[in-house]
């Protein structure tokens, strides 16, 4: 995405603002009504437009950084095409719930079927495969259009992969904030579960950062972050399932700062941010 930034740091201070003040304008009214103070409670289904904030947020600075072309690269750098390998690694969560589920099974675990993939928080229970879908074009495009497909590069340009990547985590991390007093999941958490919620997204955006670098295209990033909320946020996702999967970011987060030797698959040129 060469034609993006002229970087400098009130880049990225403009993306967080318009990313958390566009999301937190949805979740307010959810809030107010979790408390008990609107005398007309919000639909609770409001809940996954929350996850256009980032999608928005990127697309006012991409424009305002490159008029028509700072908005042409970014969206190329969301659908550029990728070899089969990278559309394994985008499904990649499925097969691994699929692979826990059989072992679970085996161990005499009683598991909810597969179509509870389809029953999430707020709306009518759906095929998995809509669930599938859904969960890709909310919290897979709609976040990753954003944290992956502008915020990472920016980050990464001005202060390295890890600690761009780093950076990037906290972020995310804190633009959670609001959910955390509205939503019963996440109200539900004490100190523990927290640090454990901020490492699982420190590890998830390592990962997210290497697909991003490493294929060129934040695509397999919008593919591998709507098939792991598939699974996790739908009533099959819980439990030993959960724990399981969460294992499994941990490890592969960790291979991979290994073996790219904290590089993240980056391949950076001067002056080119969005490479």
């Amino acid at each position: 995405m060469a034609q993006l930034p002229r970087v400098r740091a009130p880049t990225p201070v403009r993306f967080i603002i318009y990313a958390y003040g566009l999301t937190w304008l949805v979740a307010w009214p959810l809030l107010l009504s979790r408390a008990g103070m609107l005398r007309t409670p919000a639909p609770f289904w409001m809940h996954y437009l929350t996850g256009f904030g980032p999608l928005l947020a990127a697309a006012v600075v991409a424009y305002g950084e490159g008029e028509g072309s700072g908005v042409r690269a970014w969206v190329t750098s969301l659908v550029r095409p990728v070899s089969t390998i990278w559309w394994v690694v985008g499904i990649a969560p499925l097969v691994a719930y699929g692979m826990v589920d059989g072992v679970l099974t085996a161990s005499g675990y009683a598991l909810r079927p597969i179509a509870d993939l389809g029953r999430l928080s707020f709306l009518p229970p759906m095929p998995a495969l809509l669930a599938l879908l859904f969960w890709t074009l909310t919290s897979g495009l709609g976040e990753e259009a954003g944290w992956r497909g502008l915020l990472q590069p920016i980050l990464q340009h001005l202060y390295g992969p890890l600690r761009g990547t780093l950076m990037v985590a906290v972020v995310w991390a804190g633009w959670h904030a609001p959910f955390f007093f509205y939503l019963p999941s996440y109200a539900g958490f004490g100190p523990i579960a927290v640090v454990g919620f901020v490492a699982s997204l420190i590890c998830g955006a390592v990962l997210l950062a290497w697909m991003r670098n490493a294929s060129g295209s934040v695509l397999p990033c919008i593919l591998w972050h709507g098939a792991f909320n598939t699974v996790t946020g739908s009533a099959v996702g819980q439990g030993r399932v959960a724990a399981a999967l969460s294992v499994m970011v941990i490890v592969a987060a960790v291979v991979v700062l290994v073996v790219t030797r904290g590089r993240l698959g980056a391949r950076l040129s001067p002056g080119d941010p969005m490479s």
